[in-house]
Formats: C-alpha cells, structure tokens, sequence
C-alpha cells in the first residue's frame, strides 16, 4: 500500500498494535514550542536569561542567511 495514513493489518490478527499511529497523532497534535502567553519572548537560547524582563548581553544568533552570506564571502575572497 501507498496510503502513508494506513496500516496493514493481517487477515488472522486477534490484537492490531495502535501503538506507532497514536503516538504519531499525538506528536502531530501538540504545539512545538509552548509559550506562557501569546506575547511572550522566552528565554535566551545562550545564557537563559528571560527576555521578558529586558534584553541579555549576549551576541544576536546567527541566522542561516546570515550564516550562507559570510560563507559567499569568505568564498569570494580566496
């Protein structure tokens, strides 16, 4: 079968296993990341401090773009 959303199950099975597909449901339904309200700005992924009550003294993270940009130029100038 193709179907990614279906389970074979044999013809003489007394017990279907729903283990895999419920724990795959669950995993789908929950949130990534869960926030304290809609607003709130979390902890810095650096030192930990609570953004929320004012901004840490660590570097701004590096963004993938950020990141591709420096490579492209270390690139260039070899």
């Amino acid at each position: 079968m193709d179907d990614p959303d279906s389970y074979p199950v044999a013809p003489d099975a007394a017990e279907i296993d729903v283990t895999r597909a419920v724990r795959e449901e669950l995993l789908l339904a929950a949130p990534r990341y869960v926030q304290c309200r809609e607003d709130c700005k979390g902890f810095c992924p650096q030192c930990g401090k609570d953004l929320n009550a004012g901004p840490c003294g660590c570097a701004p993270a590096a963004t993938p773009a950020a990141a591709v940009a420096a490579l492209k130029d270390k690139l260039r100038s070899n």
